[in-house]
């Protein structure tokens, strides 16, 4: 029958969920991000789901960014996405290897940091101007961003307003306006920006900066396979609920180790604090 929060058979506390059951009962339950989740007495019965870190550095022109942390083993982060934000724009990417550095952990990922790259042709208070067409100007699309120049000075951009495109009938050149964000209410003046920039020098625009916020967002599963075996993934800090009424050890594969867990009842569920596991795929073997 239908399933509904009277029907005394599941809890969720959480942000996205999925179940799935069968004939033969429940087959898989998962759930995106920390909390809860489990039908039946079977599923996630609690996992924080959620590493928050904050970006340290990197070379964003190679694809690397460093995180002051990030959720064990760091291989099992390979395939998992990586949102980085700050107060102002946000973006995600996939992650494709993962490895410990002296200032935290070193990510690479698939797609370039990279949004835009110019020169800078003229200064005025706040504003550098530059003969190169930036697609997405005037529509906020810069807002938030870094503009890194040749001595490794950032400046955070505000906006672009482009003033005029390229025309190869006319000869006209692109010409752009790039507002540099004002700090503690006070714009960089003509000064400052010839200071960090000198005229026809080329600068990149990055999409993320040191001190953005980056949160990896990872999903939790439990899956039955045949009576008494089951496939899960784990975020940090899990616990399974494998159903009612059962009792002694289960046997946890991971990466070729094996070690058995001991069987807790907790509200009528036999559980599984997987805590020490670490993030990951695992087998489970009653």
């Amino acid at each position: 029958g239908p399933v509904t929060p009277d029907s005394n058979d599941w809890s969720f506390t959480g942000d996205y969920g999925f179940a799935r059951r069968s004939e033969d009962g429940v087959r898989q339950v998962s759930l995106t991000g920390g909390g809860h989740f489990c039908f039946e007495g079977f599923g996630v019965y609690g996992t924080f789901g959620t590493a928050t870190s904050r970006v340290v550095g990197g070379d964003f022109g190679a694809r690397q960014i460093i995180l002051d942390a990030a959720p064990e083993p760091l291989t099992n982060l390979v395939g998992e996405h990586l949102r980085i934000e700050n107060h102002t724009r946000s973006s995600t990417y996939r992650i494709l290897s993962a490895n410990k550095c002296a200032e935290g952990v070193s990510l690479h990922v698939d797609i370039d940091i990279r949004i835009g790259e110019g020169t800078a042709d003229g200064f005025e208070d706040g504003i550098i101007i530059s003969h190169t067409h930036f697609p997405l100007a005037g529509f906020r699309y810069y807002h938030g961003a870094r503009l890194v120049t040749p001595c490794g000075d950032v400046l955070t951009l505000d906006h672009i307003q482009p003033d005029a495109v390229a025309n190869i009938e006319s000869g006209l050149r692109p010409l752009s306006r790039i507002a540099v964000k004002a700090v503690n209410g006070e714009r960089p003046d003509t000064g400052r920006l010839q200071a960090a920039l000198e005229k026809g020098d080329s600068f990149t625009i990055f999409d993320l900066g040191v001190g953005d916020t980056g949160t990896i967002t990872m999903t939790s599963y439990i899956r039955s396979t045949e009576p008494g075996r089951f496939e899960a993934r784990i975020g940090p800090e899990t616990t399974l609920a494998l159903g009612k009424g059962l009792e002694g050890t289960a046997r946890i594969s991971q990466n070729g180790l094996d070690r058995d867990v001991l069987i807790i009842e907790q509200n009528g569920m036999s559980t599984l604090n997987l805590a020490e596991t670490g993030l990951g795929n695992v087998l489970i073997t009653l």
